[in-house]
């Protein structure tokens, strides 16, 4: 008898095996938890739930959904599908504004998936590379794909930021312990650092922003002494974006006077850098820790500069010529580095 109605259960909905056992005369909830477990996973207390309703009579029959948040939806379904497939660019929120819709976006979302109109797509997000800029590229890399990079240092600035803050936690029930208080707003800061084959000058954080004299004022003291004190010879290449402040009258006075030599740099080429890779490091290893406020960040980059092995860099820096290969091939669009 009991096999008859394993077999028959395999083609029942998990209430219905319940059902069925229990009219079989089976009333012990862990009996009938064992034997549906040996073909559908299911908890004792959804077992208890459902044997408890049927005790009392209860129907097991689920109470069919009301589709009527979806009405107004429905009958612009065909306006919004022709707007996501001409649109570049769109969220619920877009479509919400676009057609005046009183629903919230979490409901035009779910109604979006349970209609198969759309599915997310994820953003990459590029340089606004034109076609002059694509040419620039493939020039430049042309002319500096050979350049030794024993002569070569890449400088870099960036902005860093202690963690967004949470605004609930876990703790255990019935806990007297209380969160502790919190930053409203993340603490945040600019670095600046240089590096090349020979190792890597010593980081530099502040809050104000760079500026020509500002940017000038890092060059004569963490720069120079870097060179001065590093395996150079006379002849140094120096790499650094576009930036205003980079190429500033004052800027360029004083690397003349040094005698360093700058080389150009095209547009949107951040993934030409080598440097950025090793912020990218430091960043990915700073987010694995929960910072809150200023002293403790700083304490944390500085180490975590610190402790980025030279060979690391070394062998981010001679991937220079693959970069620049790369780039002529993807005629100037952007390489994944």
């Amino acid at each position: 008898m009991v096999k008859q109605i394993q077999n028959q259960q395999r083609q029942l909905s998990k209430e219905q095996r319940i059902q069925t056992l229990f009219e079989s005369g089976i009333k012990n909830c862990r009996s009938i938890h064992r034997r549906i477990q040996r073909s559908t996973p299911c908890s004792l207390r959804t077992v208890q739930y459902i044997v408890s309703k049927l005790k009392n009579g209860q129907t097991l029959a689920r109470k069919e959904r009301s589709d009527k948040g979806h009405s107004a939806l429905n009958k612009i379904k065909k306006n919004i599908t022709k707007f996501i497939s001409t649109a570049n660019y769109i969220d619920c929120s877009v479509i919400k504004k676009k057609f005046k819709i009183q629903q919230t976006r979490q409901n035009i979302r779910k109604w979006m998936i349970k209609n198969e109109i759309a599915e997310y797509d994820l953003i990459e997000r590029l340089p606004p590379l034109s076609q002059f800029h694509k040419l620039q590229r493939v020039k430049y890399c042309q002319a500096h794909a050979n350049d030794d990079m024993r002569f070569a240092i890449f400088d870099d600035e960036m902005k860093i930021q202690t963690h967004s803050s949470p605004n609930k936690s876990w703790k255990l029930k019935n806990s007297k312990r209380k969160s502790f208080p919190i930053h409203k707003n993340p603490v945040k800061l600019n670095v600046w650092a240089a590096i090349s084959v020979h190792g890597k000058t010593k980081i530099h954080l502040f809050k104000e922003n760079m500026d020509s004299t500002k940017y000038t004022s890092i060059l004569t003291k963490y720069l120079f002494p870097f060179i001065k004190n590093s395996k150079f010879k006379t002849k140094i290449q120096f790499y650094s974006d576009n930036d205003p402040k980079h190429r500033s009258k004052k800027t360029t006075a004083l690397l003349d006077k040094n005698k360093i030599k700058r080389t150009d740099w095209p547009s949107y080429s951040p993934d030409l850098n080598p440097i950025e890779n090793v912020w990218s490091i430091v960043k990915t290893k700073l987010q694995k820790l929960n910072i809150q406020d200023e002293k403790n960040l700083k304490k944390q980059v500085k180490k975590i500069w610190k402790e980025i092995d030279q060979e690391v860099i070394s062998k981010i820096i001679n991937s220079w010529k693959d970069r620049c290969e790369s780039i002529i091939q993807q005629k100037g669009d952007t390489i994944n580095y």
